[in-house]
Protein backbone atom coordinates (compact mmCIF):
# COMPACT_ATOMS: atom_id res chain seq x y z
CA UNK A 1 0.00 0.00 0.00
CA UNK A 2 3.05 2.39 0.88
CA UNK A 3 3.83 1.96 -2.92
CA UNK A 4 0.56 2.85 -4.24
CA UNK A 5 0.41 6.04 -2.32
CA UNK A 6 3.89 6.98 -3.35
CA UNK A 7 2.98 6.42 -6.58
CA UNK A 8 -0.06 8.73 -6.56
CA UNK A 9 1.79 11.54 -4.88
CA UNK A 10 0.12 11.35 -1.80
CA UNK A 11 2.44 11.88 1.09
CA UNK A 12 1.52 10.68 4.21
CA UNK A 13 3.28 11.62 7.26
CA UNK A 14 4.20 9.02 9.87
CA UNK A 15 4.53 9.66 14.09
CA UNK A 16 6.43 7.58 15.33
CA UNK A 17 5.58 7.28 19.01
CA UNK A 18 8.07 6.29 21.49
CA UNK A 19 7.09 5.88 25.30
CA UNK A 20 9.51 4.94 27.94
CA UNK A 21 8.89 5.30 31.30
CA UNK A 22 11.92 7.43 32.43
CA UNK A 23 12.50 7.67 36.06
CA UNK A 24 13.76 10.91 37.76
CA UNK A 25 16.98 10.11 40.47
CA UNK A 26 16.20 10.34 44.05
CA UNK A 27 18.42 10.28 46.43
CA UNK A 28 18.31 8.11 49.06
CA UNK A 29 19.85 8.08 53.00
CA UNK A 30 20.52 5.76 55.57
CA UNK A 31 23.04 4.62 58.14
CA UNK A 32 24.73 1.77 58.24
CA UNK A 33 25.33 0.06 61.61
CA UNK A 34 27.65 -2.89 63.16
CA UNK A 35 24.60 -5.44 63.50
CA UNK A 36 26.22 -6.11 67.39
CA UNK A 37 27.18 -2.86 68.45
CA UNK A 38 25.28 -0.86 66.62
CA UNK A 39 28.17 1.28 66.28
CA UNK A 40 28.21 2.98 63.05
CA UNK A 41 30.55 1.77 60.08
CA UNK A 42 33.26 3.87 58.60
CA UNK A 43 34.32 3.31 55.04
CA UNK A 44 31.36 0.77 54.05
CA UNK A 45 30.52 0.27 50.73
CA UNK A 46 26.91 0.93 49.51
CA UNK A 47 25.63 0.09 46.27
CA UNK A 48 22.68 -0.64 43.92
CA UNK A 49 22.50 -4.03 42.92
CA UNK A 50 24.23 -4.86 39.90
CA UNK A 51 24.65 -1.62 38.76
CA UNK A 52 27.75 0.93 39.31
CA UNK A 53 26.04 3.34 41.77
CA UNK A 54 28.12 3.46 44.58
CA UNK A 55 29.32 5.24 47.25
CA UNK A 56 31.07 4.67 51.01
CA UNK A 57 29.97 5.72 54.18
CA UNK A 58 30.97 8.57 56.05
CA UNK A 59 32.81 8.75 59.93
CA UNK A 60 29.02 8.63 61.56
CA UNK A 61 28.13 5.61 59.33
CA UNK A 62 25.65 7.80 57.10
CA UNK A 63 25.25 7.47 53.66
CA UNK A 64 23.66 9.10 50.53
CA UNK A 65 23.06 7.37 47.59
CA UNK A 66 21.77 8.82 44.18
CA UNK A 67 19.40 5.91 42.41
CA UNK A 68 16.54 6.06 39.73
CA UNK A 69 13.55 6.22 41.38
CA UNK A 70 12.12 2.44 40.78
CA UNK A 71 10.24 0.71 43.40
CA UNK A 72 11.72 -2.16 44.13
CA UNK A 73 15.52 -1.14 43.80
CA UNK A 74 17.67 -3.15 46.35
CA UNK A 75 20.24 -1.15 47.91
CA UNK A 76 23.65 -3.37 49.32
CA UNK A 77 25.74 -2.43 52.03
CA UNK A 78 29.33 -4.13 53.03
CA UNK A 79 32.76 -3.68 54.37
CA UNK A 80 35.75 -6.08 54.86
CA UNK A 81 34.84 -8.13 58.06
CA UNK A 82 31.50 -8.19 57.40
CA UNK A 83 29.02 -10.14 55.25
CA UNK A 84 26.85 -8.00 52.73
CA UNK A 85 23.46 -7.19 53.67
CA UNK A 86 20.60 -5.46 51.36
CA UNK A 87 17.46 -3.66 52.12
CA UNK A 88 14.95 -2.62 49.11
CA UNK A 89 13.88 0.52 48.25
CA UNK A 90 10.37 0.95 48.37
CA UNK A 91 9.43 4.87 47.59
CA UNK A 92 10.49 6.22 50.87
CA UNK A 93 14.12 7.56 50.35
CA UNK A 94 15.10 7.92 53.84
CA UNK A 95 15.66 6.10 57.54
CA UNK A 96 17.08 3.03 54.56
CA UNK A 97 19.15 1.85 57.55
CA UNK A 98 21.04 -1.37 57.36
CA UNK A 99 23.25 -3.56 60.40
CA UNK A 100 25.95 -5.67 58.96
CA UNK A 101 26.84 -8.31 60.63
CA UNK A 102 30.55 -8.98 61.37
CA UNK A 103 32.07 -12.29 60.35
CA UNK A 104 32.99 -14.65 63.31
CA UNK A 105 36.76 -14.40 63.74
CA UNK A 106 37.38 -17.64 62.94
CA UNK A 107 36.27 -17.40 59.58
CA UNK A 108 37.92 -14.17 58.64
CA UNK A 109 41.56 -15.60 59.67
CA UNK A 110 42.40 -16.30 55.86
CA UNK A 111 41.15 -18.47 53.07
CA UNK A 112 39.57 -21.66 54.07
CA UNK A 113 41.80 -25.05 53.14
CA UNK A 114 44.93 -23.00 53.69
CA UNK A 115 46.28 -25.25 56.21
CA UNK A 116 47.47 -28.91 55.99
CA UNK A 117 44.47 -30.00 57.83
CA UNK A 118 42.33 -27.53 56.42
CA UNK A 119 44.03 -29.11 52.61
CA UNK A 120 42.63 -32.55 54.15
CA UNK A 121 39.63 -31.30 55.15
CA UNK A 122 38.61 -29.68 51.81
CA UNK A 123 39.99 -32.91 49.69
CA UNK A 124 37.45 -35.25 51.96
CA UNK A 125 34.50 -32.81 51.36
CA UNK A 126 35.09 -32.79 47.50
CA UNK A 127 35.85 -36.58 47.71
CA UNK A 128 32.08 -36.71 49.32
CA UNK A 129 30.32 -34.28 46.95
CA UNK A 130 31.56 -36.21 44.41
CA UNK A 131 30.59 -39.53 45.59
CA UNK A 132 27.48 -37.99 46.47
CA UNK A 133 27.22 -36.81 43.18
CA UNK A 134 27.49 -40.11 41.13
CA UNK A 135 25.71 -42.72 43.48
Amino acid sequence: MRCVLSRLGVVVPVLLVATSFVSADIVVTGVIRDQDTLAPVADAMVSLQAEAIRTTTAPDGSYTLTIPDVSGSVIVAGKKGYFYRSITYFGTPTGLDINIQPVPHHLDRGRIGSGRLGAATMGFRRSAVLAATFA
